[in-house]
């Protein structure tokens, strides 16, 4: 049986962008959420020509991780609402997928969208096999065009806004 945490509780874990405190996974020191942007009009296409919301996982770990299973969500109640494709993320390195609820447009598009009007949360939740349970989450306030938000410095608790977004890349600070 899945161990699915009380949403309400995972909303305020992801409020602190941390997992202290809750049933952790064993990648949860080293993968993480880094950025993303909920409203991109101008900022980086897809490789269908879309400027579509994004979210990008950093590997702060000495090995590649298997991403295969785990689950992305913008909705706590349904932690296993889009399963990550096989997929490797190397140590270091960084990976886009594409929140524009068109998943037949490649194998890291997600069946859902970002609000940036409203504002929600983004989680990430391992394998069915390690329960489901999380391994990373942020929840977030309305959020403005074509800025991102992130982890500065990467894979820190330290989130602010960029208005010079780094998909795919090291995130550098406004300041």
């Amino acid at each position: 049986m899945n161990k699915i945490m009380n949403p309400i509780a995972i909303g305020i874990l992801a409020m602190f962008g941390g997992c202290f405190g809750a049933e952790r996974s064993s990648v949860s020191d080293i993968l993480f959420i880094n950025e993303f942007m909920a409203a991109n009009d101008s900022t980086i296409i897809d490789e269908n020509g879309d400027y579509d919301d994004w979210i990008e996982l950093y590997n702060a770990g000495e090995t590649d991780i298997d991403l295969g299973g785990m689950y992305l969500t913008d909705d706590f109640t349904d932690v296993t609402k889009w399963q990550i494709p096989d997929t490797f993320i190397a140590p270091g390195r960084f990976l886009l997928f594409w929140a524009d609820n068109e998943v037949t447009e490649g194998p890291l598009h997600t069946n859902f969208k970002l609000s940036a009007a409203n504002g929600e949360g983004i989680g990430l939740y391992d394998t069915d096999d390690q329960e489901n349970v999380l391994i990373d989450a942020k929840s977030f306030d309305p959020q403005p065009r074509d800025t991102s938000y992130g982890r500065y410095p990467d894979a820190e608790n330290n989130w602010q806004f960029f208005s010079t977004p780094t998909p795919g890349t090291a995130n550098v600070s406004d300041e």
